[in-house]
């Protein structure tokens, strides 16, 4: 007799038993309907889960992930390549890939370049100077593992149609515990045009920072947090988007020295402008969804991660960048 057949005997046997029962004594009728429902809730879940082992689900296969932007400013172009690890799946059954994959880049119409694996980067990479990448046209990227899949992807590599960046000079507000928070401001007016474009911009602060028992100085980079306007947007022929972050840190705006903390200070602020193609948009927005996501809503849709890897997962997008300082620490300030 299978495992089947057996929770379907003693599920009918039961149910009889409990209905039988329930009739002949009112007293135990709401205890006996309680218990069927508990058993049905146990019962169906056992099945279920005995009928369901070793299923094959479609589409639970591990599948190549590329993902890779270009643009003209890039010193050094990066693929990274790996495998997906569906729920399915151990993951120690997931071979990964490393290094064992052809991975080529062209612009559309030319011929192909191999990039090669850097194992500290772990990802695949050619120099600026060997690749070229030139605002206006379209590139292609193609993975080969060895082990037979292959992915390929198609990106834009758009031109940076912004008229003017305006910058206003950085506030400082000090609340009532005696923090101070340096305010930026600056409006993005890109070019009009009937055809809708896409942007991204965003604001950074940067501190150097002694590590490892003072012998290391390193650069701290840290991403300000928007308290008006969208870090995505897109744009045609409406008023330019106005921007406006803030940081918890201080930045001295005056030349002398500074009386805050110095674990509490930055060096400089930076307003960055990207335009980009399609593909950069629709990934950075989903994901930006998919965090936004909140498991306490039950009413939440499910968000899907753009991909536009044909025959795998990831993305391949181009952008243009330009970066501006809003403001930096005189030399005055020791």
């Amino acid at each position: 007799m299978t495992e089947k057949t057996i929770y379907k005997n003693a599920f009918v046997r039961f149910y009889r038993a409990a209905i039988h029962t329930a009739f002949r004594s009112k007293v135990m009728q709401h205890f006996l309907v309680v218990t069927v429902a508990l058993f049905l809730l146990t019962g169906c879940e056992d099945f279920f889960t005995s009928e369901a082992t070793n299923v094959k689900i479609p589409g639970s296969e591990p599948q190549l992930v590329v993902y890779s932007f270009i643009s003209p400013q890039d010193s050094l172009i990066r693929v990274i390549v790996y495998r997906s690890i569906p729920n399915t799946i151990d993951p120690r059954n997931v071979p990964h890939v490393f290094g064992d994959a052809h991975v080529h880049l062209a612009k559309k119409g030319d011929a192909f370049t191999q990039l090669s694996y850097d194992e500290d980067l772990m990802a695949f990479v050619i120099n600026a100077d060997d690749f070229s990448v030139e605002a206006g046209n379209d590139y292609i990227l193609r993975v080969e593992a060895f082990s037979g899949e292959t992915v390929e992807a198609i990106c834009y590599v758009p031109g940076f149609e912004v008229d003017t960046v305006m910058l206003y000079e950085p506030t400082q507000t000090t609340d009532q515990w005696g923090s101070t928070r340096t305010n930026i401001q600056w409006e993005v007016h890109p070019t009009p045009s009937s055809e809708v474009r896409y942007y991204r911009s965003g604001a950074y602060s940067t501190a150097w920072e002694i590590f490892e028992n003072q012998h290391q100085l390193l650069l701290n980079i840290s991403p300000l947090w928007l308290d008006r306007g969208q870090e995505f947007f897109t744009y045609t022929n409406e008023t330019a988007p106005v921007f406006r972050a803030s940081s918890r840190f201080h930045l001295n705006l005056q030349n002398g020295t500074s009386n805050t903390p110095e674990s509490t200070r930055i060096d400089s602020l930076f307003v960055f402008v990207m335009q980009t193609d399609y593909h950069y948009y629709q990934f950075h927005r989903s994901v930006e969804n998919y965090f936004y996501f909140d498991d306490d809503f039950p009413f939440a849709e499910a968000v899907h991660i753009y991909s536009n890897i044909q025959g795998g997962l990831g993305v391949f997008g181009g952008y243009n960048k330009r970066l501006l300082l809003v403001a930096a620490t005189p030399q005055g300030d020791e």
